[in-house]
């Protein structure tokens, strides 16, 4: 089993874990993710917040950030 540092959950404004990524992080953290999160709304666009990674026992952290995109660029800005 691979131990990691931080994952890294893209997210929107309101800490949203309905989309796939964000949902089976939430679903393998546990509720404990969900309550740390909604205590740290709302997340600007270009923002990161920590919390722990919960009932994940191979990762520290959880890394949620905001990106928002340029028009003149698809890449993610944080």
């Amino acid at each position: 089993m691979f131990q990691e540092d931080v994952i890294v959950n893209t997210t929107g404004v309101e800490l949203d874990f309905s989309q796939s990524t964000s949902k089976a992080i939430a679903e393998k953290a546990g509720p404990e993710l969900k309550k740390a999160c909604a205590r740290l709304k709302p997340l600007a666009p270009g923002l990161v917040k920590e919390t722990n990674g919960f009932n994940i026992e191979t990762c520290k952290k959880i890394l949620h950030c905001n990106c928002y995109f340029s028009k003149d660029d698809n890449d993610c800005q944080v």
